[in-house]
Parts: structure tokens; sequence; C-alpha cells
């Protein structure tokens, strides 16, 4: 498309959504200050002031109650309670998808973070209920992400409807001129911002998804040369980064409904009853002193506040009478009531939850855990759809980024390769974690997973990701570590060195789940590395069991003695009595074989050194 195409369809565009803005107007009002003061959208330089309605007849100030912004922000709060983190896993992939979903988990926990993504989730969340939608915009060329207010967005109703957007804009008013100057080229913009530093303009980001171009406007002046788009594409389109949520997702169309837009109705009503009662409340009798005739008190002498008349009593006379008249008939009070509780109701939770309270009758936490299950499940699509709306920011970055994911590392890769491995992995996500936020349950939970084998201790280690052990962690989960970059030198280097302090059997069953991992996926490339890596293990494994293999123990001594060289056991005992065996003349000495049968021979007589005593 030409310039001159481009800023006809820009003012095209803002003429087909324009419209809602009256409706964006009386939402934001009715969110910021009950609806007192109507606030201009575009003009962010608001005067602070106390925005409050004079009270009628008096110098007093009106009393409000604004429900619409408590009910808001108690959702808001409980959806941020979800705490949503992207997962990747290979779908039978081979080594290469494997890595590839390393690194973007790396990548991913570490740039959602950076970016602040959850606090960003959640304002485009309070904006869904406040207007309609909420809009996150993912800055390729910055890798950054951005919320944009949702009358700053504009796209093509049908195009949407249809799923098939050609182009889409951002517009910003009273933009300051220094927030673009580093960036332009355009001489007559630095004329400008020479003259007045302060000046504010109209700034426009346009996106032909068609031709695959961004623009940059500011006040009809062009800031820069168009820049090339090299996003992932869909259906000939290339993919538009923005992602959108809806409190109600829109049947027809572009638009839809909000929250405050439900409660509106019920808003004003409560606005009418708290004005009457405030009224009631004003202009009743604070105090009556029905004095009798005949009492010599004269009513005009009263003061202090009070209202006295004369009064006839009856035949017997009467006291004086002090009366508190009431403001207003106690009916009002429970219709205001019971108006609110219904506001409340139709979000799906309760006035405990708005004021932080729990009610008197729950006292385990089971049964508050039940209680916060039932007003979860009120609200549950818009739980999903915030669920899904950062997975899809995490989708919409890896369409849209270029280069490399983690710079400076010596094997990272780039964006392109992982779209290419798109198809091999799933992106899953997670409400809430598995695990208990307690640190003490937490820890409990990981030690039951550990002794039930779905996890190491190394992994248990890694999980825990509490902030004051995450040393102790680091030095557990080396082994883990050291034994992931041992496999991945083996695959891509076919580098089989190691050194001998790994944990061997560690390694051992990291190698056998890869094999069986990449075996399902027909990566034999990786298959054989993985052996041979295993072969080299083995052998340090044997070498291992051969040093510090226990020594032979010694053979035992005759009648069950201990081992030579072993300390006695048990108290000493004394030495034996030699015995002569059955068929041994008693004066032969002994220690000598027994005289074999038949003629005596001749054997020469053994000087014994004592002597020798005859047997008993």
């Amino acid at each position: 498309m030409k310039e001159i195409d481009v800023k006809r369809d820009i003012k095209k565009l803002h003429a087909q959504v324009s419209g809602r803005e009256g409706r964006y107007i009386r939402n934001l009002s009715r969110y910021m200050h009950n609806g007192i003061r109507r606030s201009d959208l575009w003009n962010p330089m608001v005067l602070p002031q106390a925005y409050a309605a004079p009270a009628v007849g008096t110098d007093g100030v009106q009393t409000q109650i604004n429900i619409i912004k408590s009910i808001i922000d108690t959702v808001a709060s409980k959806i941020s309670q979800a705490n949503v983190r992207p997962f990747f896993d290979p779908d039978d992939g081979n080594y290469h998808t494997v890595k590839a979903c390393k690194k973007i988990q790396k990548f991913s926990d570490i740039w959602l973070d950076e970016q602040h993504a959850y606090p960003k989730s959640v304002m485009c969340f309070r904006d869904a209920e406040i207007f309609e939608t909420g809009i996150m915009h993912i800055d390729a060329e910055s890798k950054s992400i951005r919320r944009v207010a949702p009358w700053e967005y504009f796209i093509d109703p049908a195009e949407y409807y249809h799923g098939c957007v050609s182009r889409v804009m951002v517009m910003k008013k009273n933009y300051p001129l220094s927030g673009i100057i580093a960036d332009t080229d355009n001489s007559e913009l630095k004329k400008k911002f020479r003259e007045d530093r302060t000046q504010k303009g109209e700034y426009v980001t346009y996106y032909d998804l068609v031709d695959g171009y961004r623009r940059d406007f500011y006040d009809e002046f062009k800031i820069k040369k168009e820049v090339k788009i090299e996003y992932e594409k869909y259906n000939g389109l290339y993919r538009r980064p923005f992602v959108e949520i809806y409190y109600t997702k829109p049947i027809n169309g572009f638009f839809s409904t909000s929250l405050c837009d439900d409660l509106f109705s019920i808003q004003k009503q409560v606005d009418e009853m708290v004005k009457r009662i405030d009224m009631a409340t004003r202009n009743g009798l604070n105090q009556v002193i029905l004095v009798p005739r005949g009492s010599g008190l004269k009513a005009s002498t009263l003061q202090n506040g009070v209202v006295a008349y004369d009064w006839q009593p009856g035949p017997e006379g009467g006291q004086p009478v002090i009366m508190t008249p009431n403001a207003i008939n106690a009916q009002y009070l429970q219709i205001l009531n019971e108006t609110i509780n219904r506001g409340y109701e139709i979000a799906g939770i309760s006035q405990l939850s708005a004021q932080s309270q729990k009610p008197p009758d729950l006292e385990s936490g089971k049964a508050l855990q039940t209680m916060e299950d039932i007003e979860s499940d009120r609200f549950n699509v818009q739980l999903q759809q915030f669920v899904h709306f950062l997975v899809d920011v995490m989708r919409v970055s890896i369409d849209c980024f270029s280069g490399e994911v983690l710079p400076g590392k010596a094997d990272s890769i780039t964006w392109q390769e992982i779209r290419k491995q798109r198809n091999m992995f799933n992106i899953d996500f997670s409400a809430a974690s598995a695990l208990s936020k307690d640190p003490s349950a937490k820890i409990a939970e990981i030690k039951e997973l550990m002794s039930l084998n779905f996890l190491d201790p190394q992994m248990g280690s890694q999980m825990l990701d509490l902030p004051d052990l995450r040393g102790a962690d680091s030095i557990a989960s080396s082994s883990i570590d050291y034994v992931q970059k041992i496999i991945d030198d083996a695959i891509e280097k076919e580098d089989y060195i190691f050194e001998e302090t790994v944990d061997v059997h560690l390694l051992l069953k990291t190698i056998f789940m890869d094999i069986n991992r990449y075996s399902a996926a027909d990566d034999e490339k990786s298959v054989a590395r993985l052996k041979e890596l295993a072969k080299a293990a083995y052998k340090l494994k044997k070498n291992i069991e051969f040093v510090v293999q226990p020594p032979m123990p010694l053979p035992p001594d005759q009648d069950g003695a201990p081992p030579m060289g072993a300390p006695p056991s048990g108290p000493p005992k004394p030495p034996p009595v030699p015995q002569s065996p059955p068929n041994q003349p008693p004066n032969q000495p002994p220690n000598q074989p027994p005289m074999p049968p038949g003629p005596p021979q001749i054997i020469q007589p053994v000087q014994p050194t004592q002597p020798v005593r005859p047997a008993a």
C-alpha cells in the first residue's frame, strides 16, 4: 500500500469503531468516581480532584456506594491468584525438539518475569471488566509487551469476526514528541522538537498484515521508513502482534458486554436508595420533647438542638416526653442491602470476599477451600480466558520474534529454528501450581512425590524454589545439571569425556530415559551417540566398583575362633587341657597320631619338657 492509502485507511478504521467511546467514557466514569464526572479518554492529564457531589439542600457531601468498583476489583483479585506459567512439552520429538523446548522454557520464565507479564495481564483483564476487552501488544523489535488501552486499539470488526485480519493499528493521542524523536529520521519532526520539546501529538502504529510492513506516523508525518516484518504466516496473512481478552466473548462482530455494563442498572438503583436515605438522615429530626401544658415549662426555652412542642395531656396531667423519631422506614435499608447483594451475586462472588472476611460458621481450611471453589465455578469461563491469554502472548511471541533466543550463549538457537519445530511440541499451561504456597506444606508434598518415585532428589530440590534456599538448591541440583551437560556434549559434539566426580548412577538412568525417548521419535543419530556415552559411563562404574570394593575376610582359626589378627571377643578363656584320643596310650605325648592296629612298632621316646601326669 502507498503512504496516502495507509493514511486514508487509518481514518477509515477510526471511524468504524469510534462509536464505542461513549460507552467507554460512561464505564470509566462509573469505575473511577461513580459517574460524578465524565472524563476524557484521550486526555491523560486529568486534574486530581475530589470527585464528590454536594448533598441536596445542605453544604455536605452526598454519600456514595460504588459497588461496581468493589465487584470489579474483587473479581480481578480472585483471577490474579491463577499463577499461569506456559510449559513447553515435546510431543515425541527428537533431540533438537527437546533442546528447543528447554531453551524456550528458560527464555519464557526469564522474559515473562522481566516484562512484568503477570501484573500487565491482570490490568488487561480489569480493562475487559470495565470496558469489554483488554489488549496486549507484542513488540517484536524491542522484544517487549505493553498494555494497550481498549479505545486505542483499532481493527475491522468483520475481519476479526471471520478470522482474516488484514490490518490493525494503535492510535495514541497527546503522545510526547520526545518519545519518538530518537527513532525518527524526519527533519520536520526534529525541527518541531527543537522549537518545543514538550509538544504532544497523535502517534499511530499501523500494521499491514498482507504485504508485511509496519508504518509509524506522528501528526501525519512519517517517523521512519517502513519496517518489513518477518512474522509467521497463517492462511496467507501475517500473525497480528496483539492478543485480546474479553470478559464475555463476542457473539457477533468485535464488540461485547463488560461486567460494568451488567452492573450499571443495579448501581443506578443503589445510587437512588442511598440518595433517599442520605436526605432523610440530613433532614430528619434529631430529638423531640413533648412539653405538657400547665407544667410551668416553656417549650421555647429548650435548646441544644432539640425541637419542643406543647401538647395537652390527659386529665391526670403528664411529664415531658423525649422522643427520637426514625429518619426513614427500615424497609429502605432492607431494599438497599438486597440490591447490593444482587450485584455481587451477578458477578458470582459474595460480600464476604469483597470484605476479605470468612463466614463465621466456617472454621476448617477444607470448608474455606470448598467455598472458594463454589465461587470460582461462577466465573470459570473468565478464568480459562485469563489462563489462555498469557499462553497466547507466548505463542504470538514465538511467531513474531527473530534472532537468537538466548543471545550470548554458545549453544543458543534462533526463533526461526524454534518455529520449524513448532509442530513437534505443545504449549501446556496451568492455572495454579500443583504444590502448596506454604513452604512447610510444599516441602511435605515434594517429599511425598519423592517417596512415590515421581521425583528424584535432584529434581525435588529444583522444584522447591524457595528464595532463601536457592543457594542450597543450586548445590543439590548440580548433579542433574552436570548430567544434562554431559548428554548434550555427547549428542552435539560426540564428546564422551567427563569428570569422574559425576553421579554415574544418575547419568546412566538419564541416558536410558533419553534413549527410550529418542527411539520413540526415530532419532537414530542421538540414540547411537547415547549408547557410546553409556559405554563410557559403564566403564567408569566398573572402575569405581573395583576401587571401593571391600577387602576379602580372613579365614577363621580352628574351633570356630575369630580370624587371625582380629581382637578377641568376650572374657579370656583358660587354655584347653590336652586330651588323649580314645586309642592313644596314657603315656604318649599329646598331638601325636594314634597307634595303628597290628603288631607293636618301636617308637623312639620323646623327652617331655614337663612331667606327664597319669590319666585319672
